[in-house]
């Protein structure tokens, strides 16, 4: 028995299926990277366990409500405008949480990420599905799945392995960082939380 032709039209690893998947590795990578730092922040700046688990539960609840609306704007107004207003508001929440000190501030920085995330996700899952052969898609969800997980593998350690060696845990990119990590050789960058 002949195995299926696997070329021309139903290729999977197109340059568009790979940009995606590394967008998505990426989107998915920092953001298991800030959660390996955010409560640590938080704490540093006197904020309780309690608002912690506060601010992670708006997050999720927020992309949890904006999904099906996002699936209906997906058709209405395009899948590329959708996923690039994610990742544009994803993209503002990042540049925010530095300077969000107080639990109002991150609190709405997390509901502004929340959305950017059901937006984003949402999107680029729905945009392998139109770039793949449908003969082909159960595999190719399977290979673009697999990027999320590599992204869950590496992203918690990433912050880690960035903080500057000997700096204050402050540099550009890195405010999350609290004062407390000074090098990336610490035993307070090894610790689990």
């Amino acid at each position: 028995m002949a195995s299926p032709d696997r070329s021309g039209e139903t290729r999977i690893f197109t340059p568009v299926f790979i940009r995606l998947s590394i967008i998505s590795f990426l989107v998915f990578a920092t953001f298991q990277g800030l959660m390996a730092v955010i409560a640590p922040f938080m704490l540093a700046h006197h904020m309780t366990v309690s608002e912690v688990g506060v601010t992670g539960a708006v997050f999720v609840l927020t992309a949890v409500a904006i999904r099906p609306f996002v699936g209906r704007e997906l058709d209405r107004r395009g899948r590329l405008a959708i996923f690039w207003i994610g990742l544009g508001t994803i993209t503002a929440a990042f540049a925010g949480y530095p300077f969000a000190t107080v639990l109002i501030g991150l609190v709405l920085l997390r509901i502004l990420h929340g959305f950017g995330w059901g937006m984003a996700s949402t999107a680029s899952a729905t945009l392998v599905q139109d770039v793949v052969p449908p003969s082909r898609r159960g595999e190719a969800t399977g290979y673009y799945a697999n990027f999320g997980d590599l992204a869950m593998a590496f992203g918690p350690s990433s912050p880690c392995s960035l903080c500057p060696s000997g700096g204050s845990g402050h540099s550009p990119g890195l405010r999350l960082v609290p004062p407390c990590w000074p090098s990336r050789s610490s035993s307070t960058c090894r610790k689990r939380i």
